[in-house]
């Protein structure tokens, strides 16, 4: 999960960057880039190990945030919080050295509502933050 990926659309391009801070943390940036050049949306992200649990921390937008605890890490990296909205699961899956997998799934107005991203990993040393 380190490193720089992107997943195009046809709305622009979703940029996701993962640095690891330290021996326990890992902080992630994503931007969306709309294809006329706005940035429409922005998060930033915290995997931390603390006393044996892993969370996913997000704030988007650097408004809401929310925490979401590790419940698999096999294959895939699954986070959940089942009090929060949308999404209720992260779920992120390598498919290959340069290939990642990110599913969000949640409530939306009652219904069962989910987004996924394949991302290609990024080789420039272009950096976020």
């Amino acid at each position: 999960m380190l490193g720089k990926w992107e997943s195009q659309s046809a709305d622009g391009v979703l940029i996701e960057e993962w640095i690891k801070s330290d021996d326990s943390t890992y902080i992630g940036h994503t931007t969306n880039i709309s294809n006329e050049g706005d940035t429409t949306f922005s998060e930033i992200a915290n995997i931390k190990e603390r006393a044996g649990t892993i969370t996913f921390e997000v704030a988007i937008n650097e408004i809401d945030t929310a925490a979401f605890i590790m419940t698999q890490n096999d294959s895939s990296s699954v986070f959940e919080n089942e009090e929060n909205d949308y999404p209720k699961m992260i779920v992120y899956q390598k498919k290959g050295k340069d290939s990642l997998y990110a599913k969000i799934a949640g409530d939306v107005d009652g219904a069962n509502s989910k987004e996924e991203f394949t991302y290609s990993k990024i080789k420039k040393k272009n950096n976020i933050f």
